[in-house]
């Protein structure tokens, strides 16, 4: 049933091929249609992003500032597709701190968009992955996900999941939000 799908921690083209199976679309109609239907979310995104809500939590903007002050190699992970993640981002003047990542429209899964991100700073920033990685993750998705691909997770309870949720899927580090 659509009305209890669980999205949280999911990147875009998992939830729209889940859905749409749901829905009773086959696999093979899916796939031929599913680039089409990401455009038609973006391009439908760009209309309303000027009335789109985004919030900055508390926090963010001082750690971000922190880290790039200390020179520390920022990149974004995320299941949106990267147009709607910059212009998430840009809405909130955030944009500028992540060069590069892994986003939901360069695969499915979110430990595929992990490795891509630090494929992308090994090979264009001379990063060199050695235990030296974290992701910061607001559901368990997103720690089993940093857990496949060994870095370090860090759990916040910030969305719909608790510090306790957080720890139980196996963080490395949890905190209530960002701030301090």
């Amino acid at each position: 049933d659509i009305n209890s799908f669980d999205y949280l921690g999911k990147t875009d083209k998992q939830i729209i091929k889940e859905v749409l199976k749901i829905k009773g679309f086959d696999d093979r109609l899916i796939e031929s249609k599913l680039q089409e239907v990401v455009d038609n979310i973006v391009d439908t995104f760009k209309r309303v992003v000027d009335v789109f809500p985004v919030k900055v939590l508390p926090g963010v903007r001082e750690l971000l500032d922190e880290l790039k002050k200390r020179g520390v190699l920022l990149a974004l992970v995320t299941g949106n597709v990267e147009p709607i993640a910059r212009g998430k981002l840009s809405k909130v003047e955030l944009n500028d701190y992540f060069q590069f990542g892994g986003f939901g429209s360069d695969g499915i899964r979110r430990a595929d968009l992990i490795r891509t991100a630090i494929n992308r700073a090994e090979k264009y920033h001379g990063f060199l992955f050695d235990n030296n990685a974290y992701i910061f993750g607001d559901t368990p998705r997103d720690v089993e996900a940093g857990k496949e691909v060994r870095v370090k997770t860090v759990g916040v309870a910030t969305g719909s999941y608790s510090t306790e949720a957080l720890k139980k899927a196996g963080a490395d580090f949890v905190f209530p939000n960002l701030e301090n």
